[in-house]
């Protein structure tokens, strides 16, 4: 099988990632096959949350505890009031001093250290 755990994820909380997600399946599929091997609790973080409405109605009804989402795709303040699992992480601070730093031809790698 191509999809696995690897080590003893028993009574653990695991952290799984997807830069782009539509439909959940892929953070979906990892949540349930972490709990089938034993963790306690599964989080998801995913960058570009592009989730269809049946999308977020399978994320609000799976395994995961939480799911954690940058704003590069907006959603309302009532997106998040009304789907209790999704949490927002904006990303407009970083964004904005990198603009600043190449306007001012200043270094971006010291954003990464």
């Amino acid at each position: 099988n191509s999809r696995d755990i690897v080590g003893d994820v028993s009574g653990a909380t695991i952290v799984t990632y997807d830069d782009e997600s539509v439909t959940g399946s892929t953070i979906i599929g990892a949540s349930n096959l972490a709990r089938k091997k034993g963790a306690e609790n599964v989080i998801a973080v995913v960058t570009h949350a592009k989730f269809t409405d049946e999308g977020i109605k399978r994320l609000e009804e799976s395994y995961l505890e939480e799911i954690v989402i940058t704003d590069t795709v907006w959603r309302s303040r009532e997106f998040y009031e009304e789907n209790k699992k999704f949490v927002k992480v904006s990303v407009a601070p970083l964004f904005g001093e990198a603009i600043r730093r190449i306007h001012n031809s200043e270094s971006l790698s010291s954003l990464y250290e």
